[in-house]
């Protein structure tokens, strides 16, 4: 029965989370991309694709791992907007 329900499982939601993984690979900036690609899948560890840092802190903070991430970005409107987008992933 456990591996009906792992099956069934599979089957409703890797498949959805490919389709929105998919659709970043059109994105043109590479750190986009691996952002888009993070949210769509809900993965704190894709962020580490993201060279640009201050994406990069946004997208943890995003994902959960470490919202405290936002507080290391130099420019107030990054830790701001670091901070908006974090709260809208709790959500």
């Amino acid at each position: 029965m456990i591996r009906r329900s792992i099956l069934i499982w599979t089957l409703i939601v890797l498949p959805s989370a490919a389709h929105a993984a998919s659709d970043c690979w059109t994105i043109q900036d590479p750190d986009q991309r691996a952002y888009c690609r993070a949210v769509a899948t809900n993965s704190a560890g894709q962020c580490v694709a993201i060279s640009d840092f201050g994406l990069r802190q946004t997208c943890y903070a995003r994902l959960g791992k470490t919202p405290s991430n936002c507080n290391t970005l130099s420019s107030s409107w990054e830790r701001e907007e670091c901070k908006r987008l974090a709260e809208s992933g709790k959500k």
